[in-house]
C-alpha cells in the first residue's frame, strides 16, 4: 500500500504542473510549450496510474489474505491480485508503447504514435478489469466477515465501510464517458 501511495501522488503531482500548463483548456489557448508540458505530465499520470493500481489492488488483496486462512478467500484474493498485475502491465505497456520514440507522445512532430482508438480500447478493457476486481474485492471482504463472530452493528459497520469499494467502481463508470473525448484532435487537452 505504501508504493501505491507514492504512485499516487506521482500522479497528483503530474495532473497538477499539467493543470497548471493546460490540462483541461481548449488547445487553441495553450502555448505550444505548455502543450508539451501538458502532455508529458498526462503521459506520466497514465503510466503512474497503470502501476498504482497494481499496488493499491494488490495491498487490499494482502490484507484480505492476512486476515483470513480460509482458502475461500485465500485463493480469490490471489486471482483478483493476478489479474489486476497483468491488467496494469499490459496497460503501461500499451503506454508506453503507443508513441515511438516516447517523445512522440508530448511532442507530435518527434516520432509516430497509433491511433487514439488503440488507447480508448486499453482503457476499456483496463475498466472492466477494474470494476471487476473492485466487486470481487467487496465481495471477499464481505465472506471474510460473514462467519466473524462480532455483533451485528459492528459487523454491518464494516461491510459499510468495506463497500466503499463500489463508489471506486462508480468512479470507473463515470470516467467511461469520457474516453471518446480522446479522438477530439482540436481539443486534447479539454478532454
Amino acid at each position: 500500500m505504501s508504493f501505491g501511495l507514492i504512485f499516487f501522488a506521482a500522479i497528483c503531482v503530474s495532473i497538477i504542473v499539467g493543470a497548471y500548463n493546460g490540462i483541461g483548456e481548449f488547445d487553441i489557448h495553450i502555448t505550444p510549450e505548455h502543450a508539451a508540458t501538458a502532455r508529458k505530465c498526462y503521459f506520466l499520470a497514465q503510466a503512474f496510474y497503470c502501476v498504482d493500481a497494481i499496488f493499491i489492488k494488490s495491498g487490499v488483496c494482502v490484507g484480505l489474505i492476512r486476515a483470513s486462512n480460509k482458502s475461500t478467500i485465500r485463493y480469490p484474493a490471489y486471482v483478483v491480485m493476478a489479474i489486476s498485475s497483468i491488467a496494469g502491465i499490459s496497460a503501461l505497456v500499451t503506454v508506453l508503447r503507443i508513441c515511438t520514440p516516447i517523445e512522440a507522445q508530448w511532442n507530435p512532430a518527434a516520432g509516430k504514435c497509433l491511433s487514439p482508438s488503440v488507447i480508448v480500447n486499453i482503457s476499456y478493457f483496463l475498466s472492466a478489469v477494474y470494476i471487476l476486481t473492485d466487486f470481487s474485492c467487496v465481495i471477499i471482504a464481505v465472506v471474510l466477515l460473514w462467519d466473524v463472530q462480532l455483533s451485528w452493528k459492528i459487523k454491518s459497520t464494516a461491510v459499510c465501510i468495506l463497500s466503499l469499494g463500489f463508489f471506486a467502481s462508480a468512479a470507473t463508470f463515470v470516467r467511461l464517458k469520457y474516453l471518446s473525448n480522446y479522438f477530439q484532435e482540436t481539443k486534447l487537452m479539454s478532454c
